[in-house]
Formats: structure tokens, C-alpha cells, sequence
């Protein structure tokens, strides 16, 4: 398909270029159409560029590149030559106004001038010679050499935009993991960092707080140790008053008891003196009466003697009261021991219930 396409090219170049000369040759300018012949020139041009590209990467089968060039330019030179009736002059004059067309610029142009050169070069003074034969070797070598050096140029080109970009490329990733790596520096610099200050404050949140706890512990065990040692105080106060009024409750007890007790012994020795008394003057009247009344009937023997019994009785009453007003002395002093505040009111009555009983027994120890 790329042959019949080089070949397409090929022949429509020398079609026009020999219509062209043949123009020229005859004078008949108005036929002469450069424009045309340059822009089909461009494309030949390009198209041999392409090849010399091709050749100068190419890895194998290199030779069919160079071979396919070399029948193209051999091809078109000829065609200009056999068209120009091997006029050297001629050749060299259509060439320049091709070469000279807006169409071709910069390397095109470049390239035809030297396609132009080579080709007037390569050819004799004598047009006959030219038809016969023109010697193209040199002149499509040196066009092939002017494309290899454009196409190495441009494969240098290509490849220190390869490498210019792969460094690029490179150094960019190299850019972009160092920002990497930097981020992740300072990412975890700052991780570390927070980490830090968080520690750091919550040890001293802690610090704070087991000091505010301290505080408080001491404050409140010195609370403690102050309510226990006010407690001791009042213990101790309440302690000594209790001791101090069960003392003064004892002391009054038995003081009461005492007191009452000897009450009651001096109202009991006072009840023995005035029983005794009232038994001496009994006995003394009882004497007399003997005396006096000696005669007396049997009657009043029988009275006496039953006067007798009944002061027997009545001692033996008086015996009974008075124990039994010693058990009820004994009986008082207990309870005062127990009720110290009714240790007086007690002891009163307990005095006024046994001077009661003497005086009644003195009383009926008299009347008998």
C-alpha cells in the first residue's frame, strides 16, 4: 500500500515538471503552472522526509526504506531531464521557480534547493549527453544525507524530549514524593506533637487534680482530726461531768443515807430511852400500887395480872414495830443509793413515818 502510494507521487511529480519544461522549451509561459509543481514537490518532499525518519529508527529491513527513496528521486530526476531535453539551464531555471514558490518554506524549500543543486550538478553542459544518460547517484545520496541528518536531528530531538520529559516526569515524582514525605514529616510531627501536648496536658490535669485531691484529703483529714479531738473534748468533758455528778450524786446519797441513818438510830434510841422511861415509871407506879393497895381482892390480883399479859403484849408489839422500823431503815438506805435526787424526799418521809411509829407505840405503851 506505502509503494503504490510512493509511486503515485512519484509519477505525478515528473507529469507536471514535464509539462512544465515542455512548456518553457516551446515559450508557451501561459502553460507553465510552478505553483502546482511545488505543492506536489512538498509532498514528494515530505514523503522522502518520512523515509529518512523511518530509516534512521528503523531496527531491520533498513535497506528497503533507502531503496524506495532512492527509485523515487532517481524516478523524478530523470523525468525533470528527459522533460527539459537535457537542458541544463532550463532545468536550473525551473528548478529555482519551484524552490521560489510561497508553498515551500523553510525545510521544504531547503530540501528542493538541494534536490535542485544536486540534480543541475550531476548534469553535462551537453544536452545530448543529458538525455542520454545523467549520473543521479550522488545527488539523491547527498538528498538522502541532508534527510538522514533532519530525521536524526528530529529523533535526537524526540528523544531529549523523552528524556527531558522522563526527567521531568522524574523529578516531579521526585518533587512530589519529597512534598510527600515531607507532609507525612510534618503530619506525623504534629501527630506526635498533639500527642505530646495531650500528654503533657493530661499529666498535668493530672498532677492538678491529684494535687486538688490531696489538698482536699489533708484538709479534710485535718477536719477530721479536729472533729475526733472535739469529740475527745467532749467526750472527756462529758466524761468528767458524769463522773463529776455521779460523784456528787454519790456523796449526796450517802450523805442522805448517813444522815438519815443516824436520823433514824437517834429517833430509835430516843424511842428506847422514853419506852424505858415509861417502863421505869410503869414499874415504879406498879410498885407503889402494890404497896399502897396491898389488900387488894382477888379481883384486882386478877386484874393485875392480866395488866401484866397485856404489857407483855404491848413490849413485844413494841420489839416487833421496832424491827421491823430497822428493815424499813435498811430498805430506805438502798433505795437511796439508787434515786439520789429523791434521796431527801425519801429520807423524809421515811423520818417522819418512824417518828410517827415511835410516837404511836410510845403512845399506846402509855395508855396500857
Amino acid at each position: 500500500m506505502m509503494q503504490r502510494g510512493v509511486y503515485a507521487l512519484t509519477l505525478t511529480a515528473p507529469m507536471v515538471a514535464a509539462s512544465e519544461l515542455r512548456g518553457r522549451s516551446q515559450g508557451k509561459v501561459g502553460r507553465m503552472q510552478p505553483d502546482v509543481a511545488a505543492g506536489t514537490f512538498a509532498k514528494v518532499e515530505n514523503k522522502w522526509y518520512e523515509d529518512a525518519y523511518a530509516f534512521v529508527r528503523c531496527q531491520d529491513g533498513c535497506e528497503d526504506i533507502f531503496n524506495t527513496f532512492d527509485h523515487s528521486c532517481k524516478s523524478l530526476a530523470e523525468t525533470i531531464v528527459q522533460a527539459s531535453s537535457g537542458e541544463r539551464g532550463a532545468v536550473s531555471e525551473y528548478m529555482s521557480d519551484i524552490c521560489s514558490e510561497p508553498s515551500l518554506q523553510d525545510k521544504n524549500r531547503a530540501r528542493c534547493q538541494t534536490f535542485a543543486q544536486g540534480l543541475t550538478a550531476a548534469m553535462s553542459v551537453d544536452a545530448s549527453v543529458n538525455r542520454d544518460k545523467v549520473y543521479l547517484d550522488k545527488n539523491c545520496a547527498d538528498l538522502w544525507s541532508t534527510l538522514q541528518a533532519e530525521g536524526k536531528a528530529q529523533v535526537d530531538a524526540e528523544k531529549k524530549e523523552v528524556e527531558e520529559h522522563a526527567a521531568t516526569e522524574k523529578k516531579a515524582a521526585e518533587e512530589r514524593a519529597a512534598a510527600e514525605k515531607k507532609a507525612a514529616e510534618e503530619q506525623a510531627a504534629a501527630v506526635k506533637k498533639a500527642a505530646e501536648e495531650r500528654a503533657a496536658a493530661e499529666t498535668k490535669a493530672a498532677a492538678e487534680k491529684a494535687a486538688v485531691d490531696k489538698k482536699a484529703a489533708e484538709e479534710r483529714a485535718i477536719a477530721e482530726k479536729k472533729a475526733a479531738e472535739k469529740a475527745a473534748v467532749e467526750k472527756k468533758a462529758a466524761a468528767e461531768k458524769a463522773a463529776t455528778e455521779k460523784k456528787a450524786a454519790e456523796e449526796a446519797a450517802a450523805k442522805k443515807a448517813a444522815d438519815g441513818a443516824a436520823a433514824e438510830k437517834k429517833a430509835a434510841q430516843e424511842a428506847a430511852e422514853e419506852k424505858k422511861a415509861k417502863e421505869e415509871a410503869a414499874a415504879a407506879a406498879k410498885k407503889t400500887a402494890e404497896e399502897e393497895v396491898a389488900a387488894a381482892t382477888k379481883k384486882a390480883a386478877e386484874e393485875a395480872a392480866a395488866e401484866k399479859t397485856a404489857d407483855a403484849a404491848a413490849a413485844k408489839k413494841v420489839e416487833e414495830e421496832e424491827a421491823a422500823a430497822a428493815k424499813a431503815a435498811e430498805v430506805e438506805a438502798a433505795k437511796h443509793e439508787e434515786v439520789a435526787k429523791l434521796a431527801e424526799v425519801g429520807n423524809a418521809t421515811s423520818v417522819e413515818a418512824t417518828n410517827t411509829s415511835a410516837v404511836e407505840a410510845i403512845s399506846a405503851s402509855a395508855s396500857k
